[in-house]
């Protein structure tokens, strides 16, 4: 339910203007909420006061407008509202400056009392420069049409687009191709790369794209279209001369839906088929493996109800203007979210993190935050939103703006405040034109990363340098070099320490869709990568010191249809034989099962995505689930013998940060980091590892130490994470090492010293440490300067270190298998030898249980009923999917999807994670809005509290919002987009409350249109006429092009509600045949001399497109008022599916 209630004022000239807005809103969950504005205008009938929640300090945010007294427009505006923790008054004031005439706003002066500048071209307002604070200048070009011709930017480099017909060089049936152009060097006179070029056809539909790959071969990407505009098939990017492989959407159902999609299976000789069935509010996906899915939704469009493959449903409820407030999982465990009367999140109740409440100030900063421990956390902000400070009980984290030379509106200093002093430090600096050039990071020593940029704005070089604090970016570098080809592609990187130079990676073969296929080491090796040319999956991966060999690496994997890994080899040793893996993988597609070395070792799990059995664990044991359960996926115990211990049991504080468990006990920060992690034998620790953080939560040092007496000793090993540079100081060896980074994860630079307290100008022999690695990014081989193999990895099915044979370690519980070159592992990630674990960086991994050991803070797909396990890794998927946070799975970089366990290409749905059903659903908010984060914390922050710009749009286009005094109208057209559920795929237009695509060529049309499907229906009162008469301009050569005609009607309010409960045309009556016209204005014309002549009933102007094989044997006619018209037969009116367009009620003259 909502209402809303407009309160009209009477200023000068005795017009009416809106006063005071009050929209009540009412879903399923809670009692109604009732938002309002008030406004105020001057004598001239100009705002000059918007007042949110009058009535509610509380909530109150005042805007004060200052208009120009001669020429109303506003000068100045002032936002005031007040602080919740302190009660003091905040303000922000902006002020606005304008050309001679008033016209357009040219110079703007921030709550900080910077100035941008622009100017604008005379007659069409175009802007033609910018300059920003710090006087850095941007200019753009336009041609006669309004279309940007160039834009030249402050760091010299240019982008030009060319619009031109094609006279003998378009494919696909292109009649025009856009080109776009990069340029650099004095005079922007060199071309950075090669074009890019969209080519479109007579509709505007993007046909083809083309560019040129690493060898200088065009790259091509096609789409194709049906008869009546929808997309029909779209190519995989593919080079000129090879044939397309094709995605194909080429069964749907009258409504035009598509029912079903296909791709090549990996033979390339047939498809894997995903389907669609749609019945009513209900849609279900069944794909490759014949795994389904049904997702309900509510009257609103909103997701209520998702059904997995093994019929285990998740809810989910909303508040009254539409936020998530409560989900229930297939076991019955709920999260609920409470939220303040405009929307923003105040409470999180969560079975495995507690209740969380949240203050938030009347613009949208969160100001504080109390966990389930009840530790506080307070937020600061300077005036232009930005954090300033956040003060958690162990960590005080500050933010300096503006203040580095070239850096206005940047990040100057981030800074930890310890005893009066700056503990931690990193100092950002920028190049004359604002480009990030160096960071330099103060802890024992500084250590510094700069970066330089070539004359087309590309990165040129990196160095990483090391000095004693306090020097900045000076003392002993290693840096290198990047090249580029003719085409823009990197294709070698050289370093350079000062006294000599060498070449550490060079690109051989880079295949169409941007994968390196061949590349070459600094010390000779050559990887090659095989991809499937029809799913785009890596196969295999080959080093050897040849092209041909293999006899370093060589590794091979096959998928089944959805991007399950079902197998995999690898080599044993040098030049040796190979270990054969295979795996299986239930209707979740979570990992069930591991045969290696003849042997299968299983897992199983229950509804929520809890591991229930591992085989060489045991039984796993949790609380109970339901209503008010707490820690319903925190292992409580495992029946079983785990690495030597019998019958382990498990124990969690109040957030689900694990205490206790397999001979660990943990110490946690108030920002639910690690700060330390103690080895027990039996009860008594005898071993630390602690860990220092920065501002961003990021590791800055790790110290292991013994412990006697429950106290720490001396520390036997110290590792200091300088960005680009670690140190590590082995007390017991009596040595440093300082190993620098390579750019792209090649590898590192190693220099070894003996003793513990080495000069950071220290300099000694540089030996070169190269990685080969396997899908997931995990380190395999450690390799050095000589083609010599200095450590080989092998890990399990879940990341645990195991011998190169595929056997278990049989060491001690921590395992006798160590990294002895550096602290690389599983997936890339830290590897804690000493411990059994894997540092992910916002959480800790255990490889032996398969489960974190903290609970996740998001839910990375709400759609997705195993997301909701907070401690489940990757979606029970370890062989597919990584986790470079530690916070969601991700197939970018390592893992190659191709495509995703569900079709992303149609379906709106996110290509991570790979149970059914996984991908995000349109309607249910992103995995952050189950975040125990609150918003606008810092750059690290685990998402918003509050909605996304999305869902805040969809809500103010539905009628959620709150009215304002005047709407424009560009901001009606991109409301009516949001009301109709309208997003674009690939700049595909996409209904995704119909489950159909809308042809580019009729863009506009999409803004304003939507199936009518029983109650999802939804039109936006006044917005289609003035488009709908617009898109006639190119109907005529539109109906030619697609072999279709676009027809229109006028209808009553009993046909509108035939339409709306059928979803289709019909004859209502006996009437011989419907009347329909050509074009919009003739169906207003109608509709207006309807009124006239039947008396005061609004009517509806409808559209339906045809193909042009309905007027066989038809002739034009004329309606009783004199409009051409064409009357459809009654046989051919049914499957006719009509289209709102047009939903302004039709008044006799003088109403």
């Amino acid at each position: 339910m909502s209402a809303i209630k407009n309160k009209m004022i009477r200023v000068a000239f005795r017009v009416a203007l809106l006063g005071l807005s009050v929209a009540t809103q009412a879903q399923t969950l809670g009692q109604p909420v009732t938002r309002t504005v008030a406004f105020e205008y001057d004598a001239y009938g100009t705002l000059v006061k918007q007042t949110v929640e009058p009535d509610d300090a509380t909530y109150t945010v005042t805007t004060v407008s200052v208009p120009h007294p001669n020429y109303g427009v506003v000068t100045s505006r002032t936002t005031s509202w007040k602080d919740p923790l302190t009660g003091g008054a905040k303000a922000r004031t902006e002020d606005t400056g304008y050309d001679t005439r008033y016209r357009y706003a040219e110079r703007s002066t921030n709550a900080k009392q910077q100035i941008s500048t622009s100017t604008h071209d005379p007659v069409t307002g175009q802007v033609l420069t910018a300059t920003d604070p710090d006087l850095l200048v941007s200019r753009w070009e336009y041609d006669g049409w309004g279309r940007k011709t160039r834009e030249v930017r402050p760091d010299g480099t240019a982008t030009s687009m060319a619009y031109r017909q094609c006279v003998d060089s378009c494919l696909n049936g292109a009649l025009t191709v856009a080109i776009t152009q990069h340029w650099g060097g004095p005079g922007q006179a060199s071309q950075t790369a090669v074009p890019s070029e969209t080519f479109t056809d007579a509709l505007g539909r993007q046909v083809l794209t083309r560019s040129w790959g690493f060898d200088g071969t065009p790259v091509l990407g096609e789409k194709v279209y049906d008869e009546l505009g929808r997309v029909l098939r779209i190519s995989r990017p593919h080079f000129a001369g090879a044939s397309a492989v094709w995605t194909w959407y080429d069964t749907r159902d009258p409504l035009g839906r598509v029912t079903q999609f296909r791709s090549p299976d990996k033979t390339g000789s047939s498809y894997d088929t995903s389907s669609y069935a749609y019945h009513g509010l209900s849609r279900t996906s069944t794909n490759a493996r014949n795994q389904t899915r049904t997702e309900l939704r509510n009257a609103l469009g909103k997701v209520s109800a998702v059904t997995d493959s093994y019929n285990a449903t998740t809810g989910y409820v909303y508040e009254a203007f539409g936020a998530l407030a409560r989900t229930t999982d297939p076991k019955g465990n709920q999260i609920t979210i409470g939220y303040d009367r405009m929307g923003r999140k105040t409470s999180l109740s969560d079975p495995s993190l507690g209740r969380w409440s949240y203050v938030v100030d009347p613009v949208g900063q969160t100001r504080q935050q109390v966990d389930a421990k009840q530790q506080s956390t307070t937020f600061e902000f300077d005036d232009l939103g930005r954090m300033t400070r956040r003060l958690e009980p162990d960590l005080d984290s500050r933010w300096d703006y503006d203040t580095a030379a070239h850096g206005t509106g940047e990040l100057a200093e981030a800074y930890t405040w310890a005893g009066g002093t700056k503990d931690y430090r990193r100092v950002h600096s920028y190049d004359a034109v604002g480009r990030p050039s160096s960071t330099v990071t103060s802890l024992d020593w500084d250590y510094a990363s700069t970066v330089g940029y070539d004359a087309f704005g590309r990165p040129l070089t990196t160095a990483h340098q090391r000095a004693a604090r306090g020097a900045g970016a000076t003392g002993v570098t290693n840096a290198f070099v990047q090249h580029y080809n003719a085409q823009g592609f990197v294709d070698r990187i050289d370093r350079n320490d000062g006294s000599s130079s060498s070449t550490v990676w060079q690109a051989q073969a880079i295949d169409a869709e941007g994968h390196t296929t061949q590349e070459q080491l600094g010390n000779g090796l050559v990887t090659r990568r095989g991809y499937n040319l029809y799913t785009g999956r890596l196969e295999s991966i080959r080093s050897g010191p040849g092209v041909s060999d293999a006899s370093v690496q060589n590794d091979s994997y096959d998928y089944d249809a959805l991007g399950n890994l079902t197998s995999r080899s690898q080599l044993v040793a040098n030049g040796g034989a190979v270990l054969a893996e295979s795996f299986g993988y239930d209707d979740l597609n979570r990992l069930n099962a591991s045969t290696v070395n003849g042997v299968t070792r299983g897992a199983t799990y229950d509804a929520i995505g809890n591991l229930t059995s591992k085989t060489g664990v045991g039984i796993y044991r949790y609380p109970p689930s339901g209503a008010g359960s707490t820690g319903p996926s925190a292992v409580s115990a495992v029946a079983g013998t785990v690495a030597g211990l019998t019958n382990p049991v498990f124990s969690y504080d109040a957030i689900g940060n694990q205490a206790s468990g397999l001979a660990r006990s943990y110490a946690w920060t108030s920002y639910n980091m690690a700060s330390s992690i103690d080895k027990l034998d039996g009860a008594t620790a005898v071993q630390r590892t602690a860990f220092i953080y920065n501002t961003e939560h990021e590791r800055t040092r790790q110290v292991v130490s013994p412990m006697s007496g429950g106290a720490p000793g001396a520390a036997s090993r110290t590792i200091w994470y300088g960005g680009g540079i670690e140190k590590e100081i082995d007390a017991a060896a009596n040595t440093t090492t300082i190993r620098t980074t390579m750019p792209s994860g090649l590898g590192f630079i190693e220099e070894e010293f003996s003793g513990t307290n080495i000069a950071a100008t220290a300099s000694g022999t540089r030996d070169l440490r190269y990685f080969l690695t396997d899908h997931l990014g995990s380190t395999l081989v450690i390799v050095d300067q000589g083609q010599v193999v200095l450590q080989r990895m092998s890990y399990d099915a879940w990341g645990r270190r195991r011998n190169a044979d595929g056997t278990d370690d049989t060491g001690p519980l921590w395992g006798s298998l160590k990294n002895t070159e550096d602290h690389s592992g599983y997936t890339g990630h830290e590897t804690l030898d000493q411990l059994g674990l894997v540092n992910m960086n916002a959480r800790m991994y255990d490889p032996i249980l398969g489960r974190h050991t903290s609970a996740d803070p998001t839910v990375p797909d709400p759609a997705n009923a195993q997301a909701f396990n907070r401690y489940s890794y990757v979606l029970n998927n370890a062989l597919v999917f990584t986790d470079p946070t530690g916070l969601s799975p991700s197939t970018n970089g390592f893992a190659d999807h191709g495509g995703g366990m569900w079709d992303t290409t149609f379906v709106n749905e996110s290509p991570s994670p790979a149970a059914a059903g996984a991908g995000r659903v349109s309607g249910v908010p992103s995995g952050s809005e189950q975040s125990c984060t609150p918003a606008n914390t810092s750059k690290d922050s685990i998402g918003p509290s509050q909605p996304s710009p999305s869902e805040r749009l969809r809500a103010a286009a539905t009628g959620n919002g709150i009215a304002t005094a005047a709407v424009g109208v560009a901001e009606s057209v991109a409301r009516a987009l949001a009301a109709f559920h309208v997003t674009t795929i690939d700049d595909i237009p996409y209904d995704y409350m119909t489950g159909r695509f809308l042809s580019p060529g009729a863009a506009q049309d999409a803004r304003i249109e939507t199936v009518i499907f029983g109650a999802m229906s939804a039109v936006v009162p006044g917005a289609g006429t003035e488009i709908g008469e617009l898109k006639q301009s190119v109907k005529a050569g539109a109906d030619v092009a697609k072999g279709s005609t676009s027809l229109f009607r006028a209808v009553g309010p009993e046909e509108l509600a035939d339409i709306g409960s059928t979803g289709a045309l019909r004859n209502l009556g006996s009437a011989e045949g419907k009347y329909f016209t050509t074009s919009a204005p003739e169906a207003s014309a109608y509709a207006k001399q309807a009124v006239k002549a039947f008396g005061n009933q609004p009517y509806t102007i409808i559209r339906t497109d045809v193909p042009n094989s309905i007027f066989k044997g038809l002739s034009p006619a004329t309606v009783d008022r004199g409009i051409p018209a064409w009357v459809i037969p009654t046989d051919r009116v049914p499957g006719l599916v009509p289209r709102v367009i047009d939903h302004s009620p039709s008044q006799p003259a003088g109403f």
